[in-house]
């Protein structure tokens, strides 16, 4: 109080000149941090040369805290300073002083021990030029400027790292839901449960014959479709049978029209077997010589001869069908093979009892009404299973006809071309200004065309497309074609169980995430507290020089200011 008098009465009584009656010991000295070093150096403080001196001295200290006693309080002290700088080393000595190395001296007082004695002359080369204060002024700069930001970057870092971890792990999860409820849904799809996709798939083929079942079931209902059939081809051949100038042409039998989708429709989803009439028929019964069946007409009798029942490649059905003669043709075509003559007789109407037809390789129907396919001539020939042109593959005759790839994709296009001339037909019977023509076609055509309506021609449409919907849903279609390819079959099941893998693949990153994050949370832990030891020996070190400043300036205030205040 005494000291600041003066201060005092220049308050009180005014100040006339600036500094007048104020001590120069009461002014602090504010050294900014990153000038401390060229303030020591200028001010004479440090040697320039003071880095060569430094090194030696930290070589001493290196060597020197190697060889320390592994103590309890010599490790704490390693623990707890990053860096071993003068001011560490003194409290090294001050412990080395407690020791019983201390009681040897010479008789000058300075120490023997081996550890004293490296330690003292540590300090004093520290002490030398000054050479501890540039030490620490580098220490504080390099801690504040450089060492405790990149510490607390990684943090930051790190700790980026762990969000973006925990945002990534949240949006697989999500993804890991979405995938899992498309596999899901694609095995609802199937109907199958998804343990092995690749074997469940090919069982589905099983499901076929009942699935084409429906598609049929459809087709005859009602015998719609039928109906629908016989009124297009019986219109075709009306339209064709007039000729320009309105006459009538000759009458030809009318040609079937959707020839496959007719036989579907009237005879259901028979084996090809079946259809191309390969089956052996049921043998006849005998019938009396010159007796009529029950139209009116002469029955026939068949003399089958003596026909072996043991299995020979020369009797079969195909090769006696190969040795038919049919009627005028050359005797020398069919080789030395006896050929049955069925002499002259009408082949009644439908109904009438023993009646054949031959089928060829091209399958056509031998009428509007379904009948069993006939051949294009008379040297069309019967083939049995496994025989097959040269070039194409060998058909399955045990195979239905929805089942087969041609039969199926006619019986799909005669369904489309029904449709197209139903809705043909239907646009013309819905326009008024052709009404009297129409009505003049309608006079004039048979009577299944006059009998059909605009309302019936809509029935047929609705039916054809009940048909097409059900036979190319895509249940349908997938099981055909896993049937057809083993190569669509994979990639089906690829496709399927790639969405597994993809969720199985996103549960492993997330895992793989997981542990990192755990990583870089245990790098955080283990961060922290050495930003905090940093952070307290570098105010410790700050203070320190600090006192030894002031000392050098007769106890005036010395103040290291800048960043290091912000810590």
């Amino acid at each position: 109080v005494l000291e600041s008098k003066p201060v005092m009465q220049n308050l009180f009584g005014g100040i006339t000149k600036v500094g007048e009656g104020y001590d120069a010991e009461f002014i602090p000295i504010d050294i900014h941090l990153p000038q401390l070093l060229d303030w020591l150096v200028s001010r004479h403080k440090v040697d320039a040369k003071w880095q060569t001196e430094l090194t030696a001295v930290q070589r001493k200290v290196t060597a020197a805290v190697a060889n320390l006693p592994e103590t309890e309080e010599f490790v704490a002290i390693k623990e707890q300073n990053p860096e071993i700088h003068y001011f560490v080393c003194k409290e090294i000595f001050a412990l080395l002083e407690k020791t019983d190395e201390a009681k040897e001296k010479n008789l000058f007082g300075q120490y023997t021990g081996k550890h004293l004695k490296e330690w003292t002359e540590i300090i004093k080369a520290y002490e030398a030029h000054s050479v501890y204060l540039a030490e620490a002024a580098q220490i504080l700069v390099s801690n504040v400027k450089y060492e405790i930001p990149a510490l607390k970057k990684r943090i930051e870092r790190t700790s980026k790292q762990i969000s973006d971890f925990l945002n990534k792990e949240a949006d697989s999860a999500k993804s890991i839901k979405a995938y899992n409820v498309k596999f899901a849904q694609a095995c609802e799809e199937f109907g199958i449960p998804g343990n092995n996709v690749k074997a469940e798939l090919e069982g589905l083929t099983g499901k076929l014959p009942e699935l084409l079942e429906s598609v049929v079931a459809k087709t005859q209902e009602d015998n719609g479709i039928k109906t629908a059939c016989d009124f297009y081809s019986v219109f075709a051949h009306y339209t064709r049978s007039i000729n320009k100038d309105g006459s009538k042409k000759k009458d030809e039998q009318a040609p079937p029209q959707c020839a496959m989708l007719a036989y579907i429709s009237e005879h259901g989803n028979v084996t090809m077997r079946k259809y191309k009439g390969l089956e052996l028929p049921p043998t006849p019964a005998v019938a009396t010589a010159g007796k009529e069946n029950d139209t009116g007409g002469p029955s026939i009798s068949i003399d089958w001869g003596d026909i072996p029942l043991e299995a020979e490649p020369e009797p079969t059905a195909g090769a006696a069908a190969s040795a038919i003669d049919w009627g005028d043709l050359d005797a020398s075509a069919g080789g030395s093979a006896p050929a049955i003559d069925w002499g002259s007789f009408e082949v009644a109407d439908e109904g009438t009892a023993a009646t054949f037809e031959i089928v060829d390789e091209t399958p056509k129907l031998s009428d509007s009404k379904g009948g069993v396919a006939a051949g294009s001539g008379a040297k069309g020939k019967k083939k049995s299973k496994g025989q097959s042109k040269a070039g194409e593959p060998e058909e399955n005759l045990d195979e239905t006809l929805l089942e087969a790839n041609v039969t199926r994709s006619q019986f799909i296009n005669d369904l489309h071309e029904l449709q197209a001339f139903l809705t043909q037909r239907k646009t013309e019977m819905s326009v008024s200004a052709d009404f009297a023509l129409i009505s003049q076609l309608q006079m004039s055509a048979p009577y299944l065309v006059q009998r059909t309506s605009l309302s019936d021609v809509k029935i047929f449409l609705d039916r054809v497309a009940a048909v097409l919907e059900l036979l190319q849903a895509p249940t349908i279609r997938n099981i055909i074609d896993i049937k057809v390819s083993s190569r669509f079959c994979a990639r089906l099941a690829l496709s399927i169980t790639q969405n597994q893998s993809v969720a199985k693949s996103l549960a492993q990153s997330i895992s793989d995430m997981v542990a990192k994050r755990e990583e870089l949370q245990e790098t955080i832990a283990s961060t922290q507290p050495k930003i905090a030891t940093l952070v307290k020996a570098t105010h410790a070190l700050q203070h320190q020089v600090e006192a030894v400043l002031s000392k050098q300036y007769d106890r005036r205030q010395v103040n290291i200011i800048g960043e290091i205040n912000t810590l």
